[in-house]
């Protein structure tokens, strides 16, 4: 967590310049994760084809987002090696049937796959692309040695992930006009087909949070030579995370922004801010398995903190009486409002995220006992493994007329929770 701690400067006495500004420094940053605790590898699309050759070919539609991880399977009746240009080998093993699974991270270009044989025969090929993988060496583990035989229980061998929340995927082929009626382990099946009458097959994946030791066997109606293959990739930490980061992504160590310049007056006067800027953005992350989400901000201390210079010298942030330029009932003795306006800023996807079920707060001022907290995000709906940039949200100090020169700070809180 980070504590941001907001800095007021007025220097001067009357009738002189005085300079006014606002620093945040650490700000404490209040997490609540989302629930259930595992992270979720969201399906965006599975294609899948046929022939009867040496090569199959299949394309994504749409043309897949970019970061995600893409898998492709192919799978041939005859004793072949199998290759996919442009694809990691993940798994390939040659026989009757020979399969393999293949794997990239995308660049949101890749369209057609194709998968090319040394022999020709029946052929199968099923892609799938998923969102919220690492995108830096995504592999896990695959399983060590070969899974095969003639029946109708086709099992996908075992593996032991090293990490702790993988994505584990399991393929199968046999030699039969058959269909798969269930897959063990509480695989999810994800592709069932045939090439013909003389190949059949399919996948499942699972969600897992632990490290531990996987397999499944899927059941086919008719018994033949078939193959199975496991894989376990790697997906992205659970979290729901808010942070400040520089234009690189880079966390801000001590975030600051200025407050336009004020001169000393005897009358209330008002100076205005920007929060988020593009060195330093506010940044939302959830790779949980909860789509809805809120970031609001509120006072450190609570509702009866004020800025102070650290001595005797205050003013407000939420008294709203006289338009937030004099004390009001409140147990304070001095007047002064922070008004935050996050629907003035821009919020910003990080690829190939969509803004779609975010939405921006509305213009707000603090006033103790009734506004405490004023949200700058919220979501409903949003799209899951994504990541979000705010900027631009715009600031308002009220200051009260006849302030002394002091130093002043305020500290504040943002607080991300799921909802």
């Amino acid at each position: 967590m980070e504590r941001w701690r907001a800095t007021r400067i007025v220097d001067g006495m009357v009738l002189r310049r005085v300079a006014v500004l606002f620093v945040l420094m650490p700000m404490f940053i209040a997490l609540v994760p989302a629930r259930p605790a595992h992270a979720v590898a969201s399906l965006i699309q599975t294609k899948t084809a046929v022939a009867n050759a040496t090569t199959v070919a299949v394309a994504f539609s749409p043309t897949a987002g970019i970061n995600h991880l893409l898998i492709a399977v192919c799978a041939s009746r005859v004793n072949a090696t199998l290759s996919i240009a442009g694809f990691t080998t993940a798994k390939r093993e040659a026989g009757t049937p020979s399969q393999g699974i293949f794997y990239k991270i995308s660049a949101g270009t890749e369209t057609t796959v194709t998968c090319t044989a040394t022999a020709s025969g029946r052929m199968a090929i099923h892609i799938y692309e998923y969102s919220g993988n690492l995108t830096a060496a995504p592999l896990d583990t695959v399983n060590a040695t070969a899974s095969t035989g003639n029946s109708t229980a086709v099992a996908s061998g075992s593996l032991t992930t090293t990490n702790a929340n993988d994505m584990i995927f399991a393929a199968a082929s046999i030699n039969s006009n058959s269909t798969f009626s269930a897959w063990s382990g509480t695989f999810t099946e994800r592709n069932d087909f045939k090439s013909g009458t003389q190949l059949h097959a399919g996948a499942a994946d699972r969600y897992v949070a632990t490290t531990g030791t996987y397999t499944s066997t899927a059941t086919a109606t008719v018994a033949g030579a078939w193959r199975g293959q496991i894989v376990a990739f790697k997906l992205l930490p659970i979290q729901l995370t808010a942070d400040i980061v520089d234009a690189a992504g880079v966390p801000v160590v001590s975030p600051s922004t200025s407050f336009s310049a004020a001169n000393f007056n005897f009358s209330c006067q008002t100076v205005t801010a920007t929060l988020g800027a593009a060195a330093q953005k506010l940044r939302v992350s959830n790779t949980t398995a909860t789509p809805g989400w809120l970031l609001s901000i509120a006072a450190t201390g609570g509702p009866t903190t004020t800025w102070s210079d650290g001595g005797t010298n205050t003013y407000d942030f939420n008294d709203p009486t006289g338009a937030g330029c004099t004390d009001g009932a409140d147990v304070d003795t001095t007047g002064g409002q922070l008004t935050v306006n996050p629907s003035v800023g821009t919020l910003t996807p990080v690829a190939p995220c969509l803004a779609t079920g975010v939405t921006k707060g509305a213009s707000s001022s603090f006033s103790q006992g009734v506004t405490d907290s004023i949200t700058l995000l919220s979501a409903v709906g949003a799209t899951l493994n994504c990541t979000w940039d705010f900027t631009g949200i715009s600031l308002s100090q009220k200051i009260p007329g006849e302030q002394l020169g002091a130093s002043y700070s305020l500290g504040l809180t943002l607080t991300l929770i799921a909802q």
